[in-house]
């Protein structure tokens, strides 16, 4: 095992004895626990419970929102598919009556000729 440690001490480039390496470990491990503590200790039952609501809150204002927005889409949609059937009534007659324009042409032009 003192190989393996001392071989990673080669590959970072450092002349360090592997019991100094070791030292180091310990120093950062005492380090980052602390730092856990400090963390862990930094929120209590009643903050933690506090923003828990706050959350909660604005959870159901979004959802509140959402739904509102989803019944005008539902109303927008109605209206988007009444306005696609009136576009398709309307388009049927257009054809019809140009139908009937292109129909008229040709006897008048055949009126004219014979006069």
């Amino acid at each position: 095992m003192g190989l393996i440690v001392a071989a990673d001490v080669l590959i970072l480039g450092a002349c360090w004895h592997p019991q100094d390496v070791l030292d180091r470990f310990e120093q950062v491990e005492k380090k980052l626990a602390a730092s856990e503590k400090k963390s862990e200790g930094a929120v209590s039952g009643v903050e933690l419970r506090e923003y828990q609501l706050k959350m909660l809150a604005r959870l159901r204002h979004i959802r509140d929102t959402m739904e509102k927005e989803g019944s005008s889409l539902d109303q927008l949609r109605q209206e988007r598919d009444e306005a696609r059937k009136e576009r398709d009534a309307l388009q049927v007659q257009v054809n019809k009556l140009n139908y009937r324009v292109e129909h008229l042409k040709r006897h008048v032009v055949v009126n004219a000729e014979s006069a």
